[in-house]
């Protein structure tokens, strides 16, 4: 029972979420959410961290691979990748949780190489996402300023943010910013972009966004907008029988995206605990940033 005390311990106290805990006693005792909700209803904004620490391996992502398989096997299909930030080192400790050195060097490099070999079209590097995603949300921010709009403009890495503000500070949702995701911008800019060049229609183009950990997943948009995990990856991976330490590298693939001119300083804020702490000061008006993002 004490090995449950971390979970759960996680939620409440780290991530200051406080939607799972102990139930009940003796053989009932268990792990739930409040009132046996479903996690949708409940506060929970799907960050992942109780499943990083879960002692037993309870929870877990929800699996997408099967999907990824049945579109790297349909012929009629075009799949691309894009490869967050931090994939390399979650991917390394997924094949080598207790000894960083055992399955050798892992690289970004090493990775796009290992997607081609699955079968993907393209595999695009994430920070191009990101920095269109960063200059739309500059030129929203500067609309903002000349309206005289509500600020600081908050913007989040996960759509779990989102879901954190409208559920502890709702009286802040104005504030949130209205422009796509990293991911949404895979979606619908670089999938259109790749279905231009290679004269398809973009339904038939799926995008995979290859993530770190469980925050990435939530939101992700249905059947050919698909989010996996350096788990999720690292058992496709297996499955094929490649040997990801003895690859050798490969470059991303590019795309030239027009966008839009527009950049700011921003306050980054790490984690929920500390975005409660700076929300506050948003809160009673004490705080002078013009643009506050939350990681997570």
């Amino acid at each position: 029972m004490r090995k449950m005390r971390p979970l759960c311990g996680s939620c409440q106290e780290e991530q200051t979420i406080r939607a799972i805990n102990t139930s009940h006693r003796s053989h009932e005792y268990g792990i739930s959410v409040p009132y046996e909700q479903a996690l949708e209803e409940s506060s929970c904004v799907f960050c992942g961290r109780c499943a990083a620490v879960c002692p037993v391996g309870a929870i877990y992502e929800h699996d997408r691979t099967a999907e990824v398989w049945a579109s790297l096997n349909d012929s009629g299909r075009r799949a691309i990748a894009q490869v967050s930030a931090g994939l390399a080192c979650a991917l390394k400790k997924e094949f080598a949780p207790n000894d960083d050195t055992a399955c050798g060097e892992i690289t970004t490099g090493k990775i796009v190489t290992a997607l081609k070999l699955l079968g993907f079209d393209k595999v695009f590097d994430a920070e191009v996402s990101a920095e269109i995603s960063n200059s739309e949300l500059g030129e929203e921010l500067q609309k903002r300023i000349g309206s005289g709009g509500k600020l600081p403009l908050i913007s989040g890495n996960s759509e779990g943010v989102y879901r954190f503000v409208k559920n502890f500070y709702p009286d802040l949702a104005d504030r949130l910013a209205a422009g796509r995701s990293p991911r949404r911008i895979f979606a619908e800019v670089i999938k259109g972009e790749f279905a231009a060049c290679e004269k398809t229609d973009i339904s038939n183009i799926t995008s995979i966004s290859f993530v770190p950990g469980i925050a990435g997943k939530y939101g992700a948009g249905g059947k050919t907008d698909i989010a996996v995990t350096a788990a999720e990856l690292a058992r496709m991976i297996s499955l094929a029988g490649i040997n990801i330490a003895g690859l050798s590298e490969s470059s991303f693939d590019t795309v030239k995206i027009d966008s839009p001119k527009g950049n700011a300083e921003k306050e980054i804020i790490r984690g929920f605990a500390q975005a409660r702490e700076v929300l506050e000061t948003v809160r009673d008006g004490k705080n002078a940033s013009k643009w506050v993002e939350i990681s997570v």
